[in-house]
């Protein structure tokens, strides 16, 4: 993706709890926010470990 972190589908979390070496799988938000008065981008991150 150009750099960039590539989406993972939710339903993809049994399969990579799969993956040897792989301790946990849980969602994240992730995105960005352009703050216009001081000229500036915010990094958003959650995370949901409900799985």
């Amino acid at each position: 993706m150009a750099g960039r972190h590539e989406l993972i589908p939710v339903n993809c979390a049994d399969k990579i709890k799969e993956i040897p070496g792989v301790g946990e799988v849980f969602p994240r938000y992730w995105g960005y926010y352009y703050d216009a008065l001081p000229d500036a981008n915010y990094t958003i991150l959650g995370i949901n470990d409900s799985l």
